[in-house]
């Protein structure tokens, strides 16, 4: 079995997307995020369709940013708060305990 699997990205307009795969995601967030409780609130940057917000249900208050409202879209579709925009740029949320984002590795 192959830990990675390195696949092309999605393109989404000028935008590619690399999705987490959901094992992954659960993954990171029982082995890293365990001590979450409902008093914390975890920013997920370039959130996707919510891979991390899925894993993070039922721990913690979680909200995404995400650029591409197609992506935003299928999130906000799975219950998850997405705030549409850049991350560099829009207004993130006073009360942030935490974040939470996978890197590409190639």
């Amino acid at each position: 079995m192959k830990l990675f699997d390195f696949k092309e990205p999605e393109q989404l307009g000028t935008h590619s997307y690399w999705p987490t795969p959901a094992w992954f995601a659960q993954l990171i967030v029982e082995r890293f995020f365990a001590h979450l409780t409902g008093a914390d609130h975890i920013i997920e940057p370039c959130a996707g369709d919510g891979r991390f917000l899925d894993a993070l249900v039922g721990r913690c208050t979680a909200t995404g940013i995400e650029l591409q409202a197609p992506l935003a879209a299928k999130a906000q579709a799975k219950g998850h708060q997405i705030i549409v925009g850049d991350i560099a740029t829009v207004p993130l949320p006073a009360n942030l305990t935490g974040a939470i984002q996978k890197c590409r590795i190639s």
